[in-house]
């Protein structure tokens, strides 16, 4: 059995599939694609792009994983037709992404940027005002792993949990759950919205002008899901207006964020490299839930995190 691996895999990692797998033949982005017939494709903090080439390059692939919980679209039509199965690491990053959720909420409600400012500058500001998370209302687009993580999380802070998803069924760690056509009245109560839903062609650009401008003046928004799920161009619009308080973005539309991008010198934004997941942790479980859907695998048992392509994840 053949295993390629696309993106930056550790050395260690590769050892460990050898001698627990030594029948299992590892090949890496050193070496070219063109190996011939390939069983399975890991892709591991890998660039789309690369993913899909190497999808293409090898037509008789059948298991797909990818360390990411999230799927592009480009992958799911690059397997059309093919009966490869695609497998994500979904759970392996939601704990990871949680806590950069209230980092960054409490970030922007204690402004933390403004007071480094002030700090650079040696400047005692005696009118300098900070906000509480206790009491305001909280949206999450997005209740599967991650964003069930992140409710959990913010709930001994004393917030008013709010989520909206696919089928509005109820999830214990919210509030109240809406479905999507229900965007607006979700919109219209949130002091804070979080994104942590799949893109797919129904998510795309889903939070546009009209939406944010149903948010409560004053709010702010987290995106730690895929850019191009808000039109950017209009969360700058809010953000210039005021009628966004702030936003922490972990994703982006164009990755890596241009430098003409007034995104980086808004004085209420932060930016981060799309890096709230990337911790040693994540990777150990990343590693330890591929590991299991390998021996899954080899075993002809069923895979776990097998992604509906209909749906996008």
């Amino acid at each position: 059995m053949k295993l390629r691996v696309v993106g930056p895999f550790e050395e260690r990692m590769v050892q460990q599939i050898r001698v627990d797998y030594p029948d299992v033949a590892v090949l890496t982005d050193a070496r070219p694609l063109d190996e011939g017939l390939i069983d399975v494709l890991l892709a591991w903090e890998a660039n789309v792009d690369d993913i899909v080439d190497a999808v293409r390059v090898h037509p008789s692939l059948r298991w797909v994983h990818t360390n990411a919980a999230g799927i592009h679209p480009s992958l799911i039509a690059v397997l059309d037709g093919q009966p490869s199965v695609l497998t994500n690491g979904s759970g392996a990053q939601a704990s990871a992404i949680a806590e950069y959720v209230v980092a960054a909420l409490l970030a922007l409600a204690k402004r933390l940027r403004e007071l480094g400012r002030l700090q650079d500058r040696a400047e005692w500001s005696t009118n300098f005002r900070v906000a509480e998370l206790r009491g305001i209302t909280v949206g999450i687009i997005g209740l599967g792993n991650v964003g069930c993580a992140i409710a959990r999380l913010l709930r001994p802070f004393g917030v008013r949990l709010l989520g909206i998803r696919r089928r509005p069924l109820p999830v214990a760690e919210v509030d109240v759950v809406y479905a999507r056509e229900d965007m607006g009245q979700f919109l219209s109560q949130l002091d804070a919205l979080v994104i942590a839903a799949p893109l797919t062609t129904e998510t795309q650009h889903m939070i546009g002008q009209p939406e944010l401008a149903r948010l409560r003046p004053g709010a702010v928004l987290v995106n730690v899901a895929r850019g191009a799920i808000v039109d950017e161009g209009t969360l700058v619009d809010a953000l210039r207006s005021g009628h966004l308080a702030g936003a922490a973005l972990d994703v982006f539309s164009e990755e890596p964020l241009p430098d003409s991008s007034p995104l980086w010198k808004h004085p209420r934004v932060i930016v981060s490299p799309h890096c709230c997941d990337h911790t040693a942790q994540t990777y150990e479980r990343g590693l330890d839930l591929f590991l299991d859907n390998l021996r899954r695998f080899v075993h002809g048992d069923p895979l776990r995190n097998v992604v509906d392509r209909d749906l996008g994840y």
